[in-house]
This record gives C-alpha cells, sequence and structure tokens, in this order.
C-alpha cells in the first residue's frame, strides 16, 4: 500500500531535529494534535519553504536565524512495498519530483500607520490580510464562434432541420463537455468513413422538400443514420452531453452531433483558449458563489481582476472575527490550489485554520476538505492532507472525517502507572452484582466515606497499592506534591487530586443539609452547578480547570493503546500558566484547612 512512512526535518524555524514516524495514508484526513509551542507551525513553514527546485528558507524562519548548511526535509514514501527517500535541502528537492506541496495558514499579519495627532507621529497597528493574487494570468475573453445561419446556408432546402444552437454556444458547460470529448472529435474528423456518411445523410436531406411538422415522421433513410450512430466516438459524445441528447429520436440525435462536430471543426484553431476562458469565467462564477454564501452582507471581500489578475481583496482583520477571516482565507487558498490545477500527488499541509473556529465553521471546512479529497482520487491521484491543531480530536470526527487518523506529536515521557489507568479507563469492570460505580463515586470524585474493594481488586489480578479509596487518595495527593516541587509525578493521579481536593473544598462550604445531594450529582460540573444554586460562590480556577480534569477521567481504555492521548493531555500541564492556575487553586483549597 502507497503511504508516507516518515517526515524528518531538519533546522528549519524553531525546530532542530524533529523525525516523526507516520506510516500517513492516502486520501485520508491525517490529524495532527500537540499543544501550542510544540512546533506545528515550523511543521507548516518548512513545507511552505519549498520550491521547485530546492528549500529556500526566508530570513524570518531560519532557525536561530542562523543559515544552516545541513537545513532539510526528508519524506520516506512506500510504493509497493519498496521505499523511496525525497530530500529537498539548499541545493535540490526531489520532493517536487513526485509531490506537489502547499499549505494553507493563518494569513493575517500586522500593518503599521504614521498618524500625525497634535504635531506628534503615532503609530496605529491594523490586523490585515494581504491581497490573495487567485490566478497570475487571465485567459483573454474568446468564446466559440457561431451562426445558425450560415450552418443553414449550406442547405437549399430543408434548412429548418438544423437546430439553433445560440443558446449552447454561450454555456460554458457546453464549451467545457467539448474539451472532455475533444479527442472524439479529433478522431471523428479524421474518420474517412464517418465523414463519408455523414456527407451522404446531408445530401439526401436535399433530395425531396419535406414539411418542417413531418420532416422526423416521415424521415426514412434509418440505415445511414444507423451506421453513424455505431461509431464508438459519437457514442461517447452523446453521453457527455447526455442532458442534451435525453429527449431526441435517433435522426435529431445524428442531426445535433453532426452541429457539434461543425461547431468545434470551425473553432478549432482558438478553441484552447476558448476552453481556458470557460474553466475561468466557470471557477470565478463558482468562488463569488462561495463567498457571497458566507459573507452574504459584502462587507468583508471584493474580488477583482487588475492587470490580468484576479485578486481577492479583504477588509481590515481587525473589523471581523478570527473565524471569519480563517474560514474565507481557507476556502479561498483551498480554490486557489483548484485553480493550479496540480497534476501530482500532493501533501496539503492546514495550520492553524480549526483552532479558532465554531462547530458549525468546522463542519463546513471539514465538507470542502472531504470534497477535494474525492476529486483528487477520482483523477487517480493521491493527497495527503495533514491538519495541524491543538484541539482534541474529537472535535473532528462526524460523518465527513468518519476515516480521520489521528497522530499525537508530542513525545515527552512522563510517568504512567498502568494501574492507575486501567482504574480510570476500565472502572464500570469494578462493579460488583450491585453494579454501584465504586470507582466513580469513591475513587475520581471526593466522598466522606472510605471504600475497600480488596476483592474486586484481586479479582482483576491488580495489586493492593490501590485497594481502597484511601491509599488512592494519599498516592494522588503525593503526585500532587511533587507536581507543584516541579518534580516527576504521574499526571493522571495529579489531576485526580485536583479534583478530589475542588470537589471536597466545596462540599466543606456547603451547609450541612446540602452535603448528601451534592455527593449524589454525577458530574464535576454537576456538583459546581448545584453548589451555585444553593448560594456558593465557586471560585473561578474550578471551572477553568474543568476541562482538563475532565478529559483525564473520561480516558477510553480501547482508544489510546500506546498512551499518545494521555501524553497530548499530560503535555498541557506542562505549560507555565496552566501550572500557576494549578498553584493557585491548591493555595485556595489549602487555605479553608488552616
Amino acid at each position: 500500500m502507497d503511504m508516507i512512512k516518515s517526515i524528518e526535518i531538519n533546522k528549519v524555524k524553531g525546530i532542530n531535529n524533529l523525525k516523526l514516524e507516520l506510516n500517513l495514508i492516502p486520501n485520508k484526513p491525517s490529524i495532527f494534535v500537540a499543544p501550542n509551542g510544540f512546533g506545528k507551525s515550523s511543521i507548516a513553514m518548512a513545507f511552505d519553504s519549498l520550491t521547485s527546485n530546492k528549500l529556500n528558507i526566508s530570513k524570518e524562519n531560519l532557525h536561530n536565524s542562523k543559515e544552516y548548511s545541513d537545513s532539510f526535509i526528508k519524506i520516506i514514501e512506500t510504493t509497493d512495498k519498496t521505499e523511496n527517500e525525497l530530500i529537498a535541502n539548499i541545493s535540490t528537492n526531489t520532493i517536487s519530483n513526485k509531490f506537489d506541496v502547499q499549505v494553507i495558514n493563518n494569513k493575517v499579519t500586522t500593518e503599521a500607520k504614521l498618524m500625525n495627532i497634535n504635531g506628534f507621529s503615532i503609530a496605529k497597528a491594523n490586523m490585515v490580510v494581504k491581497d490573495i493574487i487567485l490566478i497570475n494570468n487571465i485567459p483573454e475573453k474568446k468564446s466559440l464562434k457561431y451562426s445558425v445561419t450560415k450552418f443553414r446556408d449550406r442547405y437549399k432546402v430543408n434548412k429548418y432541420i438544423i437546430p439553433n444552437f445560440e443558446r449552447f454556444v454561450s454555456s460554458k458547460n457546453f464549451i467545457i463537455n467539448l474539451f472532455k470529448c475533444k479527442k472524439n472529435l479529433e478522431k471523428i474528423l479524421s474518420k474517412k468513413r464517418v465523414k463519408k456518411y455523414i456527407q451522404e445523410l446531408e445530401e439526401d436531406f436535399q433530395k425531396k422538400i419535406i414539411k418542417q411538422s413531418d420532416f422526423f415522421k416521415e424521415y426514412d433513410n434509418f440505415e445511414l443514420i444507423n451506421k453513424i450512430l455505431e461509431d464508438a466516438d459519437i457514442q461517447n459524445i452523446i453521453i457527455l452531453y447526455n442532458k442534451l441528447f435525453l429527449s431526441l429520436n435517433e435522426l435529431e440525435k445524428v442531426i445535433y452531433v453532426i452541429q457539434i462536430i461543425n461547431i468545434y471543426k470551425n473553432n478549432k484553431e482558438d478553441f484552447i483558449k476558448i476552453y481556458k476562458r470557460a474553466v475561468y469565467e466557470k471557477r470565478k462564477e463558482s468562488l463569488e458563489y462561495l463567498i457571497s454564501s458566507i459573507d452574504t452582507k459584502k462587507r468583508i471581500v471584493t474580488i477583482t481582476e487588475q492587470k490580468g489578475k484576479l485578486i481577492i481583496k479583504l477588509v481590515k482583520a481587525n473589523m471581523i472575527s478570527n473565524g471569519e477571516i480563517d474560514l474565507l482565507c481557507f476556502l479561498i487558498y483551498l480554490e486557489k490550489i483548484k485553480y493550479s490545477e496540480i497534476h501530482k500527488d500532493l501533501i496539503l499541509i492546514i495550520d492553524e485554520v480549526f483552532d479558532y473556529l465554531d462547530d458549525a465553521n468546522i463542519i463546513i471546512v471539514q465538507k470542502y476538505i472531504s470534497l477535494f479529497i474525492a476529486s483528487f482520487s477520482s483523477s487517480n491521484r493521491k493527497i495527503y492532507p495533514i491538519i495541524m491543531t491543538h484541539l482534541d480530536p474529537n472535535v473532528f470526527k462526524n460523518y465527513y472525517f468518519s476515516k480521520m487518523k489521528v497522530y499525537y506529536l508530542n513525545d515527552f515521557h512522563i510517568n504512567i502507572d498502568n494501574e492507575v489507568k486501567k482504574i480510570i479507563t476500565d472502572r464500570k469492570s469494578f462493579m460488583d452484582d450491585n453494579n454501584i460505580d465504586y470507582i466513580g463515586k469513591y475513587y475520581l470524585h471526593y466522598h466522606n466515606e472510605k471504600c475497600e474493594l480488596m476483592e474486586l481488586f484481586k479479582k482483576h489480578n491488580m495489586s493492593n497499592k490501590y485497594d481502597t479509596s484511601e491509599k488512592f487518595r494519599l498516592k494522588a495527593d503525593e503526585e500532587m506534591k511533587k507536581y507543584l516541587n516541579n518534580e516527576n509525578c504521574d499526571y493522571l493521579l495529579t489531576l485526580c487530586s485536583l479534583r478530589i481536593n475542588i470537589e471536597e473544598y466545596i462540599y466543606n462550604k456547603l451547609d450541612i443539609k446540602y452535603r448528601d445531594a451534592f455527593l449524589e450529582e454525577k458530574m464535576t460540573v454537576n456538583k459546581i452547578v448545584y453548589a451555585e444554586n444553593v448560594g456558593l460562590e465557586i471560585p473561578e480556577n474550578f471551572q477553568l480547570l474543568s476541562v482538563l480534569y475532565n478529559d483525564f477521567m473520561h480516558l477510553d481504555k480501547s482508544a489510546d493503546p500506546q498512551n499518545k492521548k494521555i501524553l497530548f493531555l499530560s503535555s498541557k500541564l506542562d505549560n507555565i500558566f496552566i501550572k500557576d492556575l494549578i498553584k493557585s487553586t491548591i493555595t485556595i483549597i489549602n487555605k479553608q484547612d488552616m
């Protein structure tokens, strides 16, 4: 099976050396998940630095602001069980032999303008999106030359049987279909036998005068008609123009085919230019419709033709939301890639697009990526769509990305106690015959009573380290102390400690009459809501951190066999702001005990 086995990047922007073992599958969304600061944008910038013949790193993307002779991108791909090494460095690029590479990322930049206020020059910064040149060379205006009168003048009698194609020749779809059957038309023009049949049929049309209303009923030379329709190339034209031929009888089909052949023949010299113009106009219409469906008030985007270029202009970015900018830029750049008419396999890097979109816009982007993938695979090309994000990959799990593959990039070492992981991920198996969720009730949430599960732990071949809720709590609090002292710790236990201590704080603050009901609430978020509803003021930190400990407490035992999701979630705890938030939370809790 064809795939990209690995990607290695050396000395580009924030990356010293990074090797990703991947096994990317073509025509399937690949989600690269890593926390902010990992280097996702550096990966995108490395690929964005590829030119057709080398790796050309701009000054702002140099590693440590220096030029290195050993900067490179290396791709190992497998084709029919054969491994191929493709490399791009400062002097060569063999990646471009196999792949076209496109990068879509955040296009917002800062533009400073000097303003004179009371004699002082003050710089005012505006967030802007630079103009997007969608097409560098707009095809010249060319259309099919056609006159139904000239076609009919070839006939002395029965001129009325020649249909008027004026409404068809101005259609962009008609021209594009004409291009699709260009090979068939060229073959027909070179076939002496088919040309002879057509000539004989047209001569036959002139032998007798028939009323227009009776012509298609009385005409009886079916032998020539059948001979013409038997030709494979003519059949292909009829199939391609299916809607045009749908309600026609056999004679009408032949007359329509003759008309199409002659239209192509009379425009053959300029036909490629005519076709390119039709494609351009159709794509421009499609783009205008796409943009208008998002920019409904026509306040954000303008599409203009300037000096032979098609240019997209966006208003100042500080006048619209990040979500609107990211969505529009993404869709426009995807259209730009379509316009470039890629003929190789494609690596498509999408960076910082999903991270600020709401749920509806995430679905829209996924839809267009899925359609783009489908258009590639239908033309026997492979596409590797790589989506960089710090979001939980569950955000992307829907109909459009049903076949996505997730890669957790962060690869730092943490201590994971497999028994703790089993307690969290397989908690339902620790129920007894009464179906009581002992783990959820006594281990993963605060409870004022202790719980002993010696027999259940023995049954599951577990040690006695955590066979009581008291042991589990003590160990969790020990790990929290290590975390606060910047020592190596078990992040699963640390977050268990955080949640239990938060719930215990709330429990102790509650009036005695509300405590039992608080313990019966199933989730921490529900416990917090309950406490607020009975008049307790909850510290803001408790709410802010709920996203972290809730993610950990709902790990699935089968979805993360290599602990990649745990590594991803754990990396959030290394964020300096998160650590400060947890420290201040524990300080609030400890003050209660004083």
